[in-house]
């Protein structure tokens, strides 16, 4: 099954799979960053430069990749790859509003998408097919908020690897990926209470491979993850799609009425969310963990710690760019903020 990438938590893999291709989450690394200075600014999300690196690397080989114009950062990105990367760029049009009228819309792009991927490969997309992805992706979400809500009441997975289970489940094809889930949470559903530790919420934008290690910082100094709003973790899997008899509007429903991003213009709704998540999980702090130069989520921050703030609930803000300079310099301040919790 030929690969398409994605990057962004808004696209649609649901109609990628129904053409019969997997859809891969590209994810990048600190050290393929290189490879992408002269083609993209200096200051930009490293995440963003990795992935293309990666792919001028030639180490990600793909038939082509779709890019939800969420950010400038995205849209740049497409600029530059259909350029000089090989394979098709299809450049995927978001509302930042969630309306009747905006989902309409998101609906007629999502048709859009589903005409063009059929006619590059020969393989028109039936409602059926269309509703047979959903339905997958849908199991999937259920087994994954399991395995969530084990985390919530310490019997889950170290954060490093409760990461690279979310990691699997956006670049694997389901049927590969699903079984090794179900066994996964067999062995877990027996397994005990992990030790106690500060409970922490991290939210934020998307963690790449390198970023793990922030996870595990926090575990290590004390703390224990027992939930995130990440746009690689729960934001992106969290909420089924309510299947109807149009399933493409089914699907810009769920997409776009999920908890939102920073991006997206009632971005405050996300700030309840965020308290609901620490009050049912216990967490005393949330740890914000952000692309550097992500000027959608670094802006978005301000607004969040205030509200957060009013309800007792103290955060963090921590930029990343995998590397491990940054994890240095963030050793002490996770180890001051825990004690302070």
């Amino acid at each position: 099954m030929p690969r398409v990438g994605w990057l962004c938590s808004y696209t649609p893999v649901e109609v990628i799979t129904a053409v019969g291709l997997t859809p891969v989450r590209l994810l990048g690394s600190a050290d393929k960053e290189a490879a992408a200075r002269g083609f993209l600014p200096v200051a930009l999300c490293p995440y963003l430069k990795s992935a293309l690196g990666t792919a001028l690397m030639g180490e990600e080989p793909l038939d082509g990749i779709v890019v939800a114009a969420c950010c400038d950062g995205l849209r740049r990105l497409a600029d530059v790859w259909a350029r000089y990367v090989p394979g098709f760029v299809y450049t995927l049009d978001v509302p930042r509003r969630r309306d009747e009228a905006a989902i309409a819309y998101f609906r007629g792009r999502l048709v859009a998408l589903a005409q063009r991927l059929g006619e590059r490969y020969g393989v028109p997309v039936s409602e059926e097919a269309l509703g047979s992805a959903i339905a997958a992706y849908n199991q999937t979400r259920r087994l994954l908020a399991v395995l969530d809500d084990l985390r919530a009441r310490g019997i889950g997975l170290p954060a490093g690897e409760m990461q690279g289970v979310w990691e699997r489940a956006s670049r694997e094809a389901l049927a590969t990926f699903q079984p090794g889930l179900e066994e996964l949470l067999a062995r877990l559903q027996g397994a005990g209470d992990r030790p106690s530790a500060v409970p922490v919420v991290v939210s934020g934008n998307v963690l790449a491979p390198d970023d793990k290690r922030a996870l595990s910082l926090i575990e290590e100094l004390g703390g224990r993850v027992v939930g995130d709003d990440l746009c690689s973790g729960t934001r992106w899997l969290a909420g089924e799609v309510d299947l109807g008899p149009d399933p493409y509007l089914a699907l810009a429903r769920r997409y776009l009425e999920r908890v939102p991003c920073a991006r997206m213009l009632d971005a405050a709704e996300r700030y309840e969310e965020l308290v609901r998540l620490c009050r049912r999980t216990g967490a005393r702090g949330v740890i914000y963990l952000s692309q550097k130069f992500c000027d959608t989520f670094l802006y978005d921050f301000g607004p969040l710690r205030e509200r957060l703030q009013g309800e007792g609930i103290r955060t963090l803000l921590l930029e990343l760019d995998g590397t491990t300079a940054t994890l240095g310099q963030s050793r002490t301040r996770v180890e001051a903020f825990l004690e302070v919790l």
